[in-house]
Order: structure tokens, then sequence, then C-alpha cells
């Protein structure tokens, strides 16, 4: 019997059960980048960034979107 390369297994398990995206959740509320941002008081291109993972958000920002999605986009989510 072949042996299964576990660590390989445990980084996919992993990667599934990571919470979502932020451009998941804002899809899965049907909240456009615009209005979140208007939530969250910083610019529409602030949130298209993070959402477009082009750049992260500040520790201030990241814990507002933390608190805006109830938990479902964690500060670790909005890491590059």
């Amino acid at each position: 019997m072949r042996k299964r390369n576990s660590t390989l297994t445990n980084k996919r398990t992993i990667a599934i059960l990571r919470a979502m995206k932020l451009s998941d959740w804002l899809k899965s509320k049907g909240i456009t980048a615009k209005e979140f941002a208007e939530r969250l008081n910083v610019t529409p291109p602030t949130i298209s960034r993070i959402v477009n993972e082009k750049s992260e958000p500040s520790i201030g920002l990241a814990v507002k979107i933390q608190a805006a999605t109830r938990g479902k986009v964690k500060i670790t989510d909005l890491t590059l």
C-alpha cells in the first residue's frame, strides 16, 4: 500500500477551511466595494485594492473589516 503525503494533504485541507475572501463576502451580501467603503469611512479605491489583493489594509482597517463582516473575513485573510 502506498503512503500518502500527509503534509500536502494537510496544506490542501487548511486552504479549503480558510475563511472567505473579502470579495466573496461582499458578493454574498450583495454589497458593492463603494458601499462597503462608505460604511468603513474609507475611499472606494482603498477597498478595491484590498478586494483585488493589490495591497494589505492597515491593522486598524483590518480590524474594522473583521468587525464589519462579523468575523467572516479575518485579519489573517487580508494579508498577502
